[in-house]
């Protein structure tokens, strides 16, 4: 689906100039979640824009299925690959139902599945009762959820998807976080490839098949949650003590602030 090869990215010009990303290789599969961790700066924005192809790379690229991203017509990137970025503001009076429409408008169709598509996305982010309200008079956790619900539907009906979802489930209480990452599995298991800026580690150990630890613009760690959070590993990347447990019922990784001295 994604395959990326000595990438890198600079930001500014000159003596100004500042590599961002250096060296990244990657791949996404299809039926495969894979969350980008890391502090910040790490890059991990600036990774999900150069595969949505915001970004041009300053060397290596990125393969869309096979093609050079920037070789892919726009109308069929758009039809194929929703990205969620972070703080995207509303340029003019909409309700969460119209913004979430939105999502179908690379298809071209304006029948009545739309409407059920969208209905169902607002509901598997628990948003359905926002469909009415206008989306420039909502919270941030309200407004995520409405963002994720647009990139769902726009990838609804559509094989072999990709979804870039930049910090998904910043603002959102734990239970919201959890519903709005079930929702995102729901459509891996069905066929997409979906890679998630998060900086929660429980909850990317709790949703991903990888986990791609990001440092100082490159990748520390590609692997399984149990291979790439280890407390060593960890503490080298964030500065700080962190501890990791496993989950009594899964097994997997919990990542627990220092303990208090």
């Amino acid at each position: 689906m994604i395959r990326v090869r000595k990438l890198g990215y600079t930001r500014g010009r000159g003596v100004r100039a500042r590599a961002v990303l250096t060296d990244i290789n990657l791949t996404l599969l299809p039926g495969e979640l894979v969350a980008l961790v890391g502090p910040n700066g790490a890059g991990k924005s600036t990774l999900l824009a150069l595969l949505a192809g915001d970004l041009a790379p300053a060397t290596g690229e990125v393969r869309f299925d096979g093609t050079r991203l920037d070789l892919v017509p726009p109308c069929e990137l758009a039809r194929r690959r929703a990205w969620m970025r972070q703080g995207a503001g509303v340029p003019f009076a909409l309700s969460c139902l119209e913004l979430v429409l939105l999502g179908r408008r690379p298809h071209g169709t304006r029948a009545a599945s739309d409407l059920r598509a969208a209905r169902r996305a607002l509901a598997d982010v628990c948003a359905r009762e926002l469909e009415d309200r206008p989306a420039d008079q909502l919270s941030g956790g309200e407004r995520q959820r409405v963002d994720l619900a647009r990139a769902l539907v726009q990838i609804a009906g559509v094989e072999r998807a990709l979804l870039l979802l930049d910090e998904p489930t910043a603002s959102l209480d734990p239970a919201h976080g959890a519903k709005a990452l079930g929702a995102v599995r729901v459509r891996v298991d069905a066929g997409a490839a979906a890679c998630v800026a998060l900086h929660d580690l429980s909850l990317a150990a709790a949703w991903a098949d990888r986990i791609v630890l990001m440092a100082g613009g490159g990748i520390v760690a590609d692997g399984t949650p149990e291979e790439a959070l280890h407390e060593a590993q960890l503490g080298a990347v964030y500065g700080a003590a962190l501890r990791v447990v496993r989950d009594p019922v899964s097994g997997r990784p919990w990542v627990l602030p220092p303990a208090r001295p």
